[in-house]
């Protein structure tokens, strides 16, 4: 499989814990845009970032040269057109189109994950109150454009396991 497979969804949704199992079970690369800007804060001299300086880390990477944006973090990767690739982390409609154009001979799956609040909220160690502060972020609130472009939409409130079961399976893996 040549494909490449893109998660989205909303912060603490299970993007990268799927990413990396899915990678692992493909034996390929896991290009991540949350890694990317945090490379990206660190170069700016912050060593432990907040989640907003983050999002407005990747906000201004997004909204000043996506195409150059969505390279980087595939460059970072070490990714050769050709080759399997998951990527985690998608948030804009823009990023997919990107990289579509950057990669145009292989497929791109996109996998849109949600969750309820409450369990997203948990997993972060935050309040319903605090998770709905960082959904304000406006890369936050684009994700959500994202789902009406996904192949798959599936539900990651339940575990992990179940989770990943349902992706390799609409992959073709099991």
């Amino acid at each position: 499989m040549n494909s490449l497979i893109a998660l989205c969804g909303s912060s603490k949704s299970g993007k990268t814990t799927i990413a990396v199992r899915v990678a692992e079970e493909l034996h390929c690369r896991v290009a991540s845009f949350g890694a990317f800007v945090r490379k990206e804060a660190r170069k700016k001299g912050l060593t432990n970032p907040t989640r907003r300086q983050l999002q407005d880390i990747g906000d201004h990477l997004a909204t000043r040269d996506m195409q150059g944006f969505c390279k980087a973090v595939l460059d970072d990767t070490g990714f050769e057109p050709g080759s399997p690739l998951v990527i985690d982390g998608i948030r804009h409609t823009e990023a997919v189109e990107a990289i579509q154009k950057l990669i145009p001979d292989q497929v791109l799956k996109l996998v849109y994950l949600e969750t309820d609040l409450s369990t997203r909220a948990k997993r972060a160690g935050l309040t319903a109150e605090e998770m709905k502060c960082v959904d304000s972020h406006q890369v936050e609130s684009q994700s959500t454009k994202l789902r009406s472009l996904a192949n798959l939409v599936l539900d990651t409130s339940g575990s992990n396991e179940t989770s990943l079961a349902q992706v390799f399976l609409f992959l073709g893996l099991r």
